[in-house]
């Protein structure tokens, strides 16, 4: 730091001259350290602001993976930020109780068990029901798991071995629309639904019926003709 200062007033001599310039350069000394604090302090305020501000600035550069957005996509996505997203949340969560009751109530109703019951059941044990359509026909079935090996059991028949206790509550009402017609009543008095008979069963079926009718009916006529004796 260089320090000057002017000269002495005329008429000064000897020491005078000497104490003039011990205060001149005392003066000027105290005025160059006081503006050099100044201009450091001035610095130091100057250097604090920039950083905040490049701090600032850093927390809102993107990342890498970021998505930029541009023109209408800012208003949507401002739009979007002003929606209740708990209420959107609990909405979503609401359509999806009634779309998976609608589901077991089909499936309930397809299969001839009481609705509440069997959707109470499912939930209960976590059964997984799969929906398949083919030809205009929905089947359902359930998933089984065994050695290794998955297979597709359908659901009354998964139903009536994995959970027969619960079977009396699970079937509807006897007369119930949605209840097969049953074949026989046992012993204990619950009505069963009869079992799923393929197309060839059933034509097997009707043609044994048949045969045992022309039977039947040679029988009475051969008795007719011999007076009794076959």
């Amino acid at each position: 730091m260089t320090i000057k200062v002017g000269k002495p007033p005329a008429g000064l001599k000897g020491d005078e001259i000497d104490a003039w310039y011990a205060e001149a350069y005392r003066d000027a000394y105290e005025s160059a350290s006081f503006k050099q604090r100044e201009a450091k302090r001035e610095a130091e305020t100057a250097l604090e602001a920039m950083t905040k501000e490049r701090d600032e600035l850093t927390k809102r550069v993107p990342g890498d993976d970021a998505v930029l957005l541009k023109g209408d996509d800012v208003k949507r996505w401002e739009e979007l930020t002003k929606l209740d997203v708990d209420a959107l949340k609990a909405s979503a969560l609401k359509g999806e109780k009634i779309a998976r009751q609608t589901f077991l109530t089909a499936v309930a109703e397809a299969e001839g068990f009481n609705p509440k019951t069997f959707a109470e059941l499912v939930e209960l044990r976590g059964v997984k029901i799969d929906a398949e359509e083919k030809d205009g026909v929905v089947a359902y079935s359930i998933a089984l798991t065994q050695d290794g090996k998955e297979s597709r059991v359908a659901v009354r028949e998964h139903f009536e071995h994995a959970f027969a206790d619960w079977l009396p509550a699970l079937d509807v009402a006897p007369g119930d629309s949605r209840r097969p017609p049953p074949t026989f009543t046992p012993a204990g008095g619950r009505l069963p639904t009869p079992p799923r008979l393929k197309p060839g069963d059933v034509q097997a079926d009707f043609v044994a019926k048949r045969n045992a009718e022309a039977v039947k009916s040679t029988n009475v006529v051969t008795r007719a003709l011999t007076g009794g004796k076959s």
